[in-house]
C-alpha cells in the first residue's frame, strides 16, 4: 500500500475481521523511522495492531499497538 504523500506499508495482511500492516527492515536495530508509517496508518485506518518486522533480537509489545521482532521467528 502506497500514497502519493509518500507513506507506504511493505505488507498488508486481511484475516476478515481487520487489517495487519507489517512493515519490513533490513535493519538490525530499531529506529524511530520504523514506525512513521505504521503509526500513520494506524490513524488512518483506525485499527490498533501492526508488526514491525526486523533483523534484530529484540521482541517487544509497545503501547501504540506496534509488535516489534525478528523476522525469522516470525516464520515459525
Amino acid at each position: 500500500w502506497s500514497q502519493k504523500t509518500g507513506h507506504e506499508i511493505d505488507l498488508i495482511i486481511d484475516n476478515v475481521k481487520h487489517l495487519l500492516p507489517i512493515e519490513i527492515k533490513s535493519g538490525k536495530t530499531v529506529n524511530t523511522d520504523f514506525f512513521k508509517n505504521l503509526e500513520y496508518w494506524n490513524k488512518l485506518s483506525g485499527e490498533k495492531k501492526s508488526l514491525l518486522l526486523y533483523s534484530g533480537t529484540q521482541f517487544e509489545k509497545r503501547s501504540n499497538g506496534i509488535e516489534v521482532m525478528n523476522w525469522r521467528e516470525s516464520l515459525k
